[in-house]
């Protein structure tokens, strides 16, 4: 959807409005790729995300980034 909000933005010459939407899109579809490509680092690394456990995941993920 917000793709196709972009497209008809950029059509109605709507410079700041595109701009916005761009970097939301780029936000919905980025992030939850980059966030499943940690996850699969962890599991691979033998580390399951578990609630007890949450800060020594993040740590192992931050070495990562």
């Amino acid at each position: 959807m917000l793709e196709e909000i972009l497209k008809y933005s950029q059509r109605a010459a709507l410079t700041e409005q595109a701009e916005a939407i761009s970097k939301a899109l780029h936000v919905m579809t980025v992030v939850p790729n980059q966030a499943n490509d940690m996850m699969d680092i962890g599991r691979l690394q033998g580390f399951e995300v578990k609630h007890d456990n949450t800060p020594h995941v993040l740590k192992k993920v931050q070495q990562f980034e």
